[in-house]
């Protein structure tokens, strides 16, 4: 089945890291962002879009129903995709309602007074990492924390709240 080549929550969406590490070392070249709000306002998702003059990819800029109605009608055509994600519960919310990615990479999340830290610049809520356990029991997803390709991985069963 033809699906997203890899998925990445990142609060910060399109940075350095993102942009020079993940990208190069999980051979993409089209990154659909996945955030209803940035979608909706056209100042952000201009910014984001003009970053692909930058880049050696493409930058396409969805809610999470235009990527599945994206993923519905053409399985993303010829487009090596990264998905991103400013928080889980649009990854929740696009793996549920059908587009496929068994990995999942959590990356930064900034800390905010109703999380705390699970891991290396990830901090989340309870229920967010009952969404993520979720992820990997319903659907087989492989979810690990790790902020850059040549860093430390953790997986999902080795966090706890």
């Amino acid at each position: 089945m033809v699906q997203a080549k890899f998925a990445r929550v990142d609060g910060r969406l399109i940075h350095g890291q993102v942009a020079t590490g993940w990208s190069n070392s999980v051979g993409i070249n089209n990154i659909y962002i996945v955030d209803n709000p940035t979608a909706k306002d056209d100042f952000m998702k201009m910014i984001y879009t003009n970053l692909q003059k930058t880049y050696s990819f493409g930058i396409k800029v969805f809610t999470v129903d235009e990527v599945v109605k994206e993923w519905n009608e053409t399985e993303f055509g010829k487009d090596k995709v990264m998905l991103l994600f400013k928080d889980v519960e649009h990854a929740y919310e696009t793996r549920n309602a059908g587009v496929p990615f068994d990995v999942l990479n959590m990356g930064g999340s900034p800390k905010t007074k109703d999380n705390k830290f699970v891991a290396d610049s990830v901090a989340l809520t309870e229920e967010q990492l009952n969404k993520l356990n979720t992820l990997a029991s319903e659907h087989g997803m492989e979810i690990f924390f790790q902020t850059m390709p040549s860093s430390g991985k953790k997986k999902l069963s080795e966090v706890k709240y």
